[in-house]
C-alpha cells in the first residue's frame, strides 16, 4: 500500500490531514483458455458478445508467466 499526505483547505488556511493509505486495485487473473492478442502494442482479452468478438484492454499483471514470455517475445519480434 501507499501512504498519501492529503492538504485540506480552509478559506486561506492549509492544513495536513492524516496519512492515507490507497488500496492497490486487485485484477483478476487471465485463464489459459482465453484468447489474447496484441492491438496497438498493448495485450487485450477476446470477449465473444453475440456473434461477434470485441476486445478488452488488459493489464500485464493479468497474464500468467509463460503466456507473458510468449507474448513479449512475440511483441519484440516484430
Amino acid at each position: 500500500m501507499q501512504r498519501v499526505e492529503k492538504l485540506e483547505r480552509k478559506g486561506n488556511d492549509v492544513s495536513k490531514k492524516e496519512n492515507v493509505e490507497l488500496e492497490k486495485e486487485v485484477l483478476p487473473m487471465i485463464s489459459d483458455t482465453d484468447k489474447i492478442v496484441m492491438k496497438y502494442g498493448k495485450p487485450h482479452k477476446a470477449v465473444m458478445i453475440g456473434r461477434r468478438e470485441f476486445y478488452e484492454e488488459i493489464e500485464w499483471e493479468q497474464i500468467p508467466e509463460p503466456r507473458y514470455s510468449l507474448l513479449k517475445k512475440e511483441t519484440l519480434s516484430k
